[in-house]
C-alpha cells in the first residue's frame, strides 16, 4: 500500500469517530491541544500524523491506536461494544448479530 493511500484511510477512520463522537474539528483540535488545521490535514490524509498525535486522537476519541493505524477492532474497541449491549435485550442482540453476519458477507 502506497503511503499516500495509507494516509487517507488513516484519515477516513478518524473522521468517522470524531462525528460518532459528536466533535468539531475545532473542538477536538481543542481536546487535543492542537491546532485545527492539523485535525484537518489528518483527516484529508494530507501528512502523515506524528506518533504522539495517534495517541492523542486515541484518548480523545476513545478508539484503539490499532484501529486507528489498521482500521482492526482491539479489545478496547470490543469493550466500547461490550458497553453499549448491556443495555440491550435479547432480541435486540440477535438482530445485531444477524446484520453482522450480513456486513461480513458483503465484505
Amino acid at each position: 500500500m502506497k503511503k499516500n493511500e495509507l494516509y487517507k484511510e488513516i484519515g477516513i477512520r478518524i473522521k468517522d469517530s470524531r462525528k460518532k463522537a459528536g466533535y468539531t474539528q475545532e473542538q477536538l483540535a481543542e481536546l487535543m491541544d492542537v491546532t485545527p488545521q492539523m485535525i484537518s490535514n489528518a483527516e484529508n490524509g494530507t501528512k502523515g500524523i506524528r506518533p504522539e498525535n495517534i495517541i492523542k486522537f486515541s484518548n480523545a476519541l476513545n478508539i484503539s491506536c490499532d484501529y486507528i493505524l489498521t482500521g482492526k477492532a482491539n479489545s478496547i474497541d470490543l469493550n466500547n461494544i461490550a458497553e453499549y449491549s448491556r443495555n440491550l435485550d435479547v432480541k435486540d442482540i440477535d438482530n445485531i448479530i444477524i446484520l453482522l453476519k450480513a456486513i461480513q458477507r458483503l465484505i
